[in-house]
């Protein structure tokens, strides 16, 4: 008998054994299709939430450069997992031309179930689980976002865009400078009315104290900070409250690690500051990564005090134990999503703004196209510096063997003395005297 906690539907490792197996039958058509939609970043092979923040601030950020403003809708569903007409799911799994004999059984699996609540060993009375797929399934996930799919095009009639992230729904349109706010809230009203028809026609609710409308804009914003996908955002994208948010998290976090520092050595440090700390710092990157020095000065403080503290310089944090700078993190980062994209790999809408060059030889330059020091210091910026790379460095297929390889070249800047050494594959320094262009080719001939 199956239980469910406050959390997931706990079932047996045996009846998870089967779902895996089973889900080989149908899931990798249902991918290649692009069943999901071509906008769900969740649950799904090669993409996922940092992709889902990247598309979001690189698409932005293009339309503010240009003096654009961007309308935003962020809905909620209120249970999302239980609230699964079953007639509805069985219908579009048929339509997306899944066998019916697969379909069969996927029903057979969803009919309904009987649970009960445990807590600390007291068990509550058994309940009827119906018309839902079962959160902490494998099955589930996966029929979710097949469910949640068409969802879209309710957003996508109103001509916006729609950024999905398992139930999180978030939809953008972008206008002009002079598109008056009135004009922009009232179509904003419109998409999300639209949404909740659908939501009705699906017996999806939407939690209406929990959406909210925006106005992007560098001259004439409208709204309060919104959270997306775990991110802060602010109507002028200064992500200054973000930065904040996440200083003020790693601060504590922080501090209790340094409370054990007695008990281990400095290698020990970092490998638990890299354990515990490393990957809640870095996963804004892709939403953080154009603000401003002043802003992203306070990010970066909390790993350089960390090092001051346990007695380690940067130089030495880099070469011994491969921690780099975050803000040199931050650029390695970029760049590797940009040479997935040139290598074709990824999600398609990164195609967008890193393409190749007619010769193929190199990636567009954005900057060319527009001058606003938002391009020059965000993720588009670093085509430039993408660009300066060796030759036998784009050649890697391995996102992973090229980010290694980024690092060795830091390295070797550190090592030389270099004063600027963690900017060596910054967009913020001039390109005319950037590093990579005047002092790279000599230290790989030394």
């Amino acid at each position: 008998m199956p239980t469910a906690s406050l959390f997931s539907h706990l079932t047996a490792q045996l009846s998870k054994v089967v779902e895996r197996l089973f889900k080989l039958t149908y899931y990798p058509y249902l991918a290649t299709s692009l069943a999901f939609g071509p906008r769900q970043f969740a649950y799904t092979t090669g993409r996922g939430a940092r992709d889902a923040l990247a598309v979001l601030a690189l698409t932005w950020l293009k339309a503010l450069a240009v003096g654009r403003k961007i309308a935003v809708y962020c809905s909620d569903v209120s249970g999302a997992f239980d609230r699964v007409c079953l007639r509805r799911l069985s219908a579009k799994l048929k339509k997306k031309g899944i066998h019916p004999k697969i379909v069969a059984v996927l029903v057979s699996w969803l009919q309904q179930r009987f649970a009960r609540v445990v807590v600390g060993g007291a068990s509550s009375k058994m309940m009827e689980l119906t018309n839902m797929v079962y959160q902490g399934t494998v099955t589930g996930p996966v029929l979710w976002n097949l469910f949640f799919e068409d969802a879209r095009h309710a957003i996508n009639e109103n001509f916006f865009e729609e950024i999905v992230y398992a139930d999180d729904l978030n939809a953008y349109r972008i206008f002009t400078a002079d598109t008056p706010n009135i004009i922009i809230k009232s179509c904003l009203d419109t998409c999300q009315q639209e949404l909740h028809k659908w939501g009705a026609a699906n017996q999806v609710a939407f939690d209406a104290g929990k959406e909210s409308q925006h106005i992007l804009s560098l001259s004439d914003p409208l709204g309060d900070e919104f959270k997306m996908l775990g991110v802060i955002f602010d109507t002028s994208l200064s992500m200054a409250a973000a930065v904040s948010e996440l200083v003020s998290a790693a601060g504590w976090k922080l501090r209790t690690l340094l409370r054990t520092r007695r008990f281990y050595t400095e290698a020990d440090l970092v490998i638990l500051y890299k354990a515990h700390l490393l990957s809640f710092l870095e996963y804004r990157t892709p939403a953080i990564y154009h603000a401003t020095r002043a802003v992203l000065t306070r990010l970066d403080a909390v790993q350089s005090g960390f090092l001051r503290d346990i007695g380690i310089d940067e130089v030495t944090a880099l070469v011994n134990f491969h921690l780099a700078p975050l803000s040199t993190r931050r650029d390695i980062a970029m760049l590797g999503l940009i040479h997935r994209t040139s290598m074709g790999k990824g999600p398609q809408q990164f195609q967008v703004f890193f393409r190749k060059t007619s010769d193929g030889r190199s990636l567009v330059d954005p900057r060319r196209e527009s001058t606003s020091p938002l391009i020059k210091r965000s993720a588009l910026g670093l085509v430039a510096i993408y660009n300066m790379l060796p030759p036998r460095l784009l050649a890697v297929r391995s996102v992973s063997a090229f980010q290694k390889s980024l690092q060795e070249y830091v390295i070797m800047f550190a090592a030389s003395g270099y004063p600027q050494w963690p900017d060596v594959l910054s967009p913020r320094l001039a390109l005319v005297t950037h590093p990579l262009a005047t002092h790279l080719h000599t230290l790989v001939a030394q």
